[in-house]
């Protein structure tokens, strides 16, 4: 698959991924959803998909092979993540919660990520310990090394970080500034991120082809089963919990990614789910103030009403936050400042 065919069914993907973000919102508004099938088929794969995605993606950008390449890269994640996460923060509390000062806001949304913007803090996170280890394998006489052993010392580097982080989650709390997250979906990043760099040796091999429709064969299998009999996003954080969690959302993405990639995706009827992929950052940060405009106080999903009140709310959503985003993105200096984009 080459590169530009690659890259549109990644924007296939992220499109999947982001519309399935959305209507899981949209889902946990009504009483019940959060217990039917759908609402965990969606649970299990939105984020992941997402991750993996980074990492496979961070295949294209530029070596960080030295400090001036790392500060160049920090600098352009903060401004592409942290950025449009501090302004719109802001927003939504001059929004939704005036009564208090922006001082408690800010303070009690650091120590509680999960109501804010959290995945744009958790990727600024996962994308640091990334490039660390990647400058840290790049020290001295590791330059030398092939691919895969350099790999291998990179995992090594990220391991240590990985700890390092769930050492100053213990101390702080796991839900201060979204390290619960960042420790969680590090794992989805490296994986996409290993997949490209090994898919480039074995990708268009006959027995690759097999082994892959035989393996997500399982996987759908698997996925199936596991959405049925096991609470995704339910289940506490116990470590057979998160195993069983991890293996159905790797299940499920596998499934995802392979159909995608088997699909001809040059269709126009794919260039709605491409849009959304390419601005997929600005989807997430906009929909939330479009999320049930008509009211789900009350209503249960499969009562008469709640079905169409659901799709109304998704619809609206998706609409106002396309226009929205069409207006920023027609202005450079908005597009900058609130989707941190040049």
């Amino acid at each position: 698959m080459g590169t530009k065919a690659r890259n549109e069914k990644i924007d296939i993907v992220r499109g999947i991924a982001i519309l399935m973000v959305v209507m899981g919102h949209a889902l946990s508004a009504f009483q019940g959803a959060e217990n039917t099938f759908v609402y965990n088929v969606i649970f299990a794969v939105q984020m992941p998909l997402f991750m993996i995605i980074s990492g496979y993606v961070a295949i294209y950008s530029k070596s960080v092979d030295g400090l001036p390449a790392f500060g160049k890269r920090l600098a352009r994640r903060t401004v592409a993540l942290m950025l449009p996460w501090v302004v719109w923060t802001i927003i939504r509390y001059l929004v939704t919660a005036p009564q208090q000062s922006i001082f408690d806001y800010m303070s009690y949304l650091f120590g509680h990520m999960d109501t804010g913007y959290w995945f744009l803090v958790s990727l600024w996170t996962i994308d640091f310990i990334f490039n660390l280890s990647a400058l840290f394998s790049s020290i001295g006489k590791q330059k030398q090394l092939n691919k895969y052993h350099r790999l291998l010392v990179q995992c090594g580097y990220i391991g240590v970080l990985f700890a390092l982080l769930f050492v100053i989650g213990r101390l702080v709390g796991f839900n201060v500034f979204a390290i619960r997250y960042s420790l969680y979906y590090l794992p989805f990043f490296c994986l996409g991120y290993l997949f490209a760099c090994v898919s480039v040796d074995i990708v268009g091999e006959k027995w690759f082809d097999v082994l892959s429709a035989a393996v997500v064969a399982v996987c759908g299998l698997a996925f199936a089963i596991l959405c049925v009999k096991f609470n995704v996003q339910g289940s506490d954080d116990s470590i057979f919990n998160i195993a069983v969690r991890i293996i159905t959302s790797l299940s499920g993405c596998a499934v995802i990614f392979w159909t995608i990639d088997k699909l001809s995706c040059t269709a126009k009827a794919w260039s709605i789910i491409k849009f959304y992929g390419n601005h997929s950052l600005e989807l997430y940060i906009i929909h939330y103030f479009f999320l049930n405009l008509v009211n789900t106080e009350g209503i249960e999903l499969f009562s008469s009403f709640g079905i169409p009140i659901l799709f109304m709310n998704y619809v609206i959503s998706i609409v106002s936050s396309t226009v929205l985003i069409y207006v920023i993105n027609s202005n450079r200096f908005l597009k900058k400042i609130l989707f941190g984009k040049k």
